[in-house]
């Protein structure tokens, strides 16, 4: 008959490793997808490393090709369709990456036509990847979801405060599109600068939290050279629901 202490042993290593914070992998992140458990679980182990510092910024690729013709797996292949959804962690390792440890997890799951596979994903990466347009714009412009205005030094663009998002909405709307023949450069901020006072917006500083992504207009400003306008819906510091308009090219 089994001993407690050894039952009490065998439950602990049948519990299940935790999932990762999103068990939803987009169809554009970068996935390896192995023939079946053995080959992954070889895959991660014995070829995933990364070069001691100050060079640990990435993965060994040429170990990690090498696996790749080893084990069967491959970078994204003929089952990486739609979002991949992880429903069993098998192994998890660390590593020390030179922007910071990273998790690499090999997993069981199955792909956006519900058919089941075995990959290994970046957990770290594909948790912090941006899944939504407002995730998206976050990532570009913000720390976390709140917005320092204004941001860095030297010349930064104006950031408008408005009374709400539609206000913001409806102020940007009123810049002309620039492919038309009323995208020289004086009419559209003419325009732009009426609209801001007939929909109550002015100028602003500080730290907002950004709840909502609106509408943008562009206004050309020369060769190569855009100024995208962003209507937002933000919370200031003492819980106010305003809109703004942010200045958002990343040029």
């Amino acid at each position: 008959m089994m001993q407690l202490p050894l039952l009490l042993a065998v439950a602990l290593q049948a519990e299940p490793l935790p999932l990762p914070a999103h068990t939803d992998i987009p169809e554009g992140y970068s996935t390896v997808i192995c023939p079946d458990r053995s080959a992954a679980e070889r895959m991660l182990t014995d070829f995933y490393a990364v070069a001691p510092a100050p060079r640990n910024h990435t993965h060994i690729i040429p170990l990690f090709f090498e696996g790749l013709e080893a084990t069967g797996c491959v970078q994204g292949g003929p089952l990486k369709v739609g979002t991949i959804t992880i429903e069993t962690v098998l192994m998890r390792r660390s590593f020390d990456k030179a922007d910071g440890p990273e998790q690499v997890i090999a997993f069981e799951g199955v792909n956006g036509e519900g058919v089941s596979l075995v990959g290994i994903v970046d957990e770290t990466g594909n948790n912090a990847f941006p899944r939504s347009p407002l995730e998206r714009w976050l990532q570009n412009h913000a720390d976390g979801d709140m917005l320092a205005v204004p941001v860095g030094g030297g010349y930064e663009p104006p950031t408008y405060i408005c009374p709400s998002l539609a206000a913001a909405n409806a102020s940007v709307a009123a810049i002309p599109n620039y492919e038309t023949e009323d995208a020289d450069e004086f009419i559209a901020t003419t325009a732009f600068e009426t609209a801001l006072a007939a929909n109550g917006c002015s100028r602003t500083e500080g730290r907002y939290r950004i709840t909502a992504l609106g509408e943008d207009g562009v206004i050309l400003c020369g060769y190569e050279c855009a100024a995208v306008w962003t209507a937002l819906e933000a919370e200031t510091t003492g819980g106010e629901t305003v809109g703004l308009i942010y200045e958002a090219s990343l040029m």
